[in-house]
């Protein structure tokens, strides 16, 4: 942005009873100067979308009133909702915190405070910037017990980047019937528990789990579920950052918590995106985690295996004696993979115990 750009935006914004949508990306410098003349009745203003290129430490002018807004969108924002900001977004039907600075963490009961004044929201997303692979973060969450449990009728989307406690201790106060789709990133920790988004999902009539995907790749893992496999749009997305001696494991401590959700999968693709790295990937998980990614699935109809990730799971398949595990997908009827004349009788012993 050049001088004449601001200068022109700001004039613009004298109109402010004829503005709609604002949408603004500029450096923090340049974004100081255009978001202070932001402090007039905006009545018609139903779009605002700030995205500083940097973090930045900005309130709202006292002054601005917007109450027909009904999408925010703050990006890099030290300070995404107060006074009077929060004002003004209490008719929204989307709020997405976008790379919220662990600089400037709150607790999720100031955020779920802030949630509850807005019974319309239809879309929400909460993501925590990222974090140096370098650099570890502690952060301590307090007990949830005394903060007032909350329902969002209109809640279709929820999206959550963070760390897995954070997401918990949020979601183990919301209620949202009408959900439609969920999307989870979770950055690594030791230790991985989500019994409140198993709750969250399952108070749900609209979520309909019937395909699903599960990738790796040397940064992690990625489970994709739709409908079916026709259906394009997928409706629980859930990446587990993890770096290759953990991410598997990581990846069966979620999926065995949330094991009741997959009893309506009857598809599976198992599946490693990045043929370069996967001996070295295979070789730092066990056997028996592989083994153990599937067992979640208990209702899987077909199986498919991608060539990157045959090796290793033919050889979870086979007990110390050379037999498999008949107590694994019982419900299997087809399992699919790209035979070769090394690996083509590689899941014979599996396929005749079911």
């Amino acid at each position: 942005m050049t001088v004449n750009d601001v200068e022109e935006i700001i004039l613009a914004l004298e109109h402010c009873d004829r503005m709609h949508r604002i949408c603004l990306q500029t450096s923090s410098l340049m974004m100081e100067k255009v978001v202070i003349p932001i402090d007039g009745k905006f009545l018609m203003l139903e779009f605002l979308c700030i995205e500083p290129l940097q973090n930045m430490d900005f309130l709202f002018p006292k002054t601005f009133q917007a109450p027909q807004l009904r999408h925010l969108i703050l990006t890099n924002f030290t300070c995404p909702i107060g006074p009077p900001l929060l004002s003004a977004a209490m008719g929204l039907i989307a709020l997405l915190l976008v790379n919220i600075p662990l600089s400037t963490y709150f607790q999720p009961d100031g955020l779920l405070h802030q949630v509850s004044l807005m019974p319309q929201l239809e879309l929400l997303r909460i993501g925590f910037g990222l974090i140096h692979p370098k650099h570890s973060v502690v952060l301590g969450v307090m007990h949830m017990d005394n903060m007032t449990h909350i329902t969002l009728p209109h809640l279709h989307l929820f999206h959550f980047t963070g760390f897995n406690t954070y997401s918990e201790a949020l979601l183990s106060q919301i209620t949202a019937p009408c959900l439609e789709a969920v999307q989870i990133g979770f950055w690594e920790e030791q230790t991985y528990s989500a019994p409140y988004l198993l709750q969250f999902m399952s108070t749900s009539q609209y979520l309909r789990l019937g395909s699903a995907a599960l990738s790796f790749n040397v940064m992690g893992a990625m489970l994709s579920v739709h409908p079916h496999w026709a259906v394009k749009l997928s409706v629980f997305d859930m990446y587990i950052e993890g770096s290759p001696r953990h991410m598997v494991l990581n990846a069966v401590q979620i999926l065995n918590v949330l094991s009741p959700l997959f009893s309506s999968v009857m598809d599976l693709l198992l599946d490693y995106r990045d043929n370069h790295s996967s001996p070295e990937v295979q070789n730092k998980a066990r056997p028996t985690d592989w083994c153990l990614l599937l067992r979640p699935f208990t209702n899987l109809k077909t199986l498919f295996v991608a060539s990157s990730v045959i090796g290793k799971l033919s050889c979870s398949l086979q007990l110390d004696d050379g037999d498999s595990p008949n107590d694994l997908l019982p419900e299997l009827k087809e399992l699919a993979y790209s035979s070769s004349n090394n690996n083509a009788d590689v899941f014979m012993g599996f396929i005749n115990a079911q």
